[in-house]
């Protein structure tokens, strides 16, 4: 039986991170039970020990959490409401959807939910990270750099730990790429696992034990001023 507590490697980031600027932390939901088979999952809770653990890391955020986002499915709001109440704070839940429901990887949530049912993760993980082209779904660097000035642009000025709860392959795939990882089986993201970011005259990461500045490919493009994506079904871990 699986025990589950919170990555010993997020607790010894979040006492290496800068504590006196804004640090973005995307986040993998806590605990939820298996997807069944051929399924989404949007629907599926978080389960007793899920809850437990959001509330201890949220004790541990206590004085440091500053604000919090959120994908619209119910396992991440849910994560982000124990959060919130581990830290003792009253602060509002923003919901995300570049964080999820579809979330910034996903051009077409009609279609882009074929990858998920057709191809292993981590074959899934190492098309985006390669930038290939998989049907319904953006270049996979562009995406991660996309999501990363997204989060960068909420936080400016605010000094705090800023979350942003999301969903296992946008973890993966943005270390992967902005960290220059290799995406195999040691990248996999546990339940409320996280990358850090932080900005100063360069964009810092740090992800398990692994920390260095974020470089993009040079095939990656910057922001628009307004990031659109459609309204669709999540088929996110």
């Amino acid at each position: 039986m699986i025990e589950y507590v919170i990555p010993p490697t997020l607790v010894q980031s979040l006492a290496a991170i800068p504590t006196d600027q804004p640090v973005a932390l995307l986040l993998r939901h806590s605990v939820r039970d298996p997807i069944p088979e051929g399924e989404t999952g949007n629907d599926l809770p978080l389960t007793d020990k899920g809850v437990e653990i959001a509330r201890e890391l949220g004790e541990k955020l206590k004085g440091r959490l500053s604000t919090l986002h959120t994908s619209p499915v119910r396992r991440c709001v849910q994560t982000a409401e124990h959060l919130r109440s581990g830290a003792g704070i009253n602060c509002e839940i923003k919901l995300d959807r570049m964080l999820g429901d579809p979330g910034v990887f996903i051009e077409d949530a009609e279609v882009a939910g074929q990858n998920f049912h057709t191809r292993e993760y981590w074959e899934l993980i190492a098309s985006l990270v390669r930038g290939e082209k998989l049907i319904g779904m953006r270049h996979g660097p562009t995406a991660a750099r996309q999501l990363t000035e997204h989060m960068l642009a909420q936080i400016d000025g605010k000094p705090g730990v800023h979350i942003f709860v999301t969903h296992d392959y946008f973890l993966a795939t943005l270390a992967a790429v902005g960290l220059a990882l290799a995406s195999d089986e040691s990248l996999a993201p546990k339940f409320l696992d996280g990358v850090f970011i932080w900005q100063d005259a360069q964009i810092h990461g740090r992800y398990k034990s692994n920390q260095g500045v974020i470089k993009w490919p040079t095939q990656t493009q910057t922001s628009p001023n307004r990031i659109c994506v459609l309204e669709g079904q999540n088929e996110a871990g």
